[in-house]
């Protein structure tokens, strides 16, 4: 590739070359704020429909299974995207420089990941399917967890 493509990351001891292009979404009224409560309806209608009629139809061998996955899985995410943040602001030294930690612009590749944690907000979804296939009922589960994984 020549040195005019865009990386995800890459850094002075570390390039990952996955190209993408710098392409910003703008997503105005009323959409955002449709967007926004259309999630929740989504998780709600998911939680008390979806969800409970899945249960009976799963086995709990295939919900065992799906459970270790999910959690397998999120477990990896959150640690690669840790990692690769605590590394970024330890290499710019925004860690010990707050002034370009809050005025300077977010890099582009930032917003790759800004994406990926938008996208792991619903993958999270599953931790309340998980509850509910194990019999959990929603006094159970707790106002909390929902209100959290809904908004």
């Amino acid at each position: 590739m020549s040195d005019t493509s865009l990386y995800l990351f890459r850094f002075k001891h570390i390039q990952i070359e996955i190209p993408y292009t710098n392409i910003i979404i703008n997503i105005y009224s009323p959409w955002s704020y449709i967007i926004s409560f259309g999630s929740c309806l989504l998780y709600i209608f998911l939680i008390t429909i979806i969800f409970p009629l899945l249960t009976s139809k799963l086995s709990l061998k295939m919900k065992n299974f799906f459970s270790k996955i999910h959690y397998i899985f999120l477990f990896l995410y959150s640690l690669f995207s840790c990692l690769i943040t605590l590394y970024y602001i330890i290499y710019t030294k925004e860690i010990i420089n707050w002034l370009d930690y809050i005025c300077k612009p977010i890099p582009s590749w930032l917003r790759i990941i800004s994406i990926t944690f938008t996208i792991s907000k619903i993958w999270e979804w599953f931790d309340t399917a998980i509850l509910i296939f194990k019999g959990q009922t929603f006094k159970k589960i707790g106002f909390l967890h929902i209100y959290h994984h809904a908004t």
